[in-house]
């Protein structure tokens, strides 16, 4: 799964990576960002022109938007998504990209849970691939975060990874014009492992209330 990620970039730096030519007042530094809180998204807008927004992460279609006791997955199989009945839509319609620096995960290690966080060796951003969903809900949209089978050095830590985008294929994944699950894998590639490095941080981590930049220093040695 992906559970926890941040995202310390400045605003002008991630619209200008996407070319959105927008004026953005710069948002804090998040360094432990935690399912339930607000999310930085870009996606396709009405003119199919990316565009970035705030979404509640945790997602919920429409139709179950009124229902109690709902399921609010913060993540989507990328085996399912495409013909889950609560995914399919999005998957088809409204996909979107999660910026991130790096991603935690945890594993078992000594009989505690020893976080490792993940970012590309380039220092590069990371784009994670997600769905978006609107909401009667501030901030008016949802979403969730695709995961796939871990893969290379990530399978140390967990069975499961975020889908990461490799950068040239940014927009086909936005693309609403793709709507068939064939052309849209098609359209797409993933970064590839070697790229990622992983390296062991604080455990302090885990409380979702502590957010400070202290949380990405490496406490011992990169995975091999």
């Amino acid at each position: 799964m992906c559970g926890r990620y941040d995202l310390s970039r400045n605003a002008q730096e991630i619209l200008r990576f996407f070319g959105i030519e927008a004026e953005a007042d710069d948002w804090p530094p998040r360094y432990n960002i935690a399912p339930s809180q607000n999310i930085l998204t870009i996606h396709a807008g009405v003119d199919g022109r990316p565009v970035a927004a705030w979404a509640h992460w945790g997602f919920k279609p429409p139709y179950a938007e009124e229902k109690k006791g709902a399921p609010v997955p913060i993540n989507a199989r990328a085996e399912k998504v495409a013909d889950s009945a609560y995914f399919r839509s999005a998957f088809a319609k409204r996909r979107a990209i999660i910026p991130a620096d790096g991603w935690y995960e945890w594993r078992e290690e000594a009989g505690r849970k020893q976080p490792y966080r993940f970012t590309r060796r380039d220092g590069g951003l990371l784009l994670l691939a997600g769905l978006w969903t609107p909401s009667a809900q501030e901030p008016g949209e949802r979403a969730a975060i695709i995961t796939e089978p871990a893969r290379g050095l990530a399978r140390q830590v967990h069975p499961r990874m975020p889908v990461v985008l490799s950068a040239p294929c940014w927009r086909a994944w936005l693309d609403p014009e793709f709507t068939e699950r064939g052309e849209i894998r098609t359209a797409t590639v993933a970064l590839p492992i070697e790229e990622i490095r992983a390296y062991p941080v604080s455990p302090r981590v885990g409380n979702p209330r502590n957010d400070e930049a202290t949380l990405i220093e490496a406490s011992g040695a990169d995975l091999p």
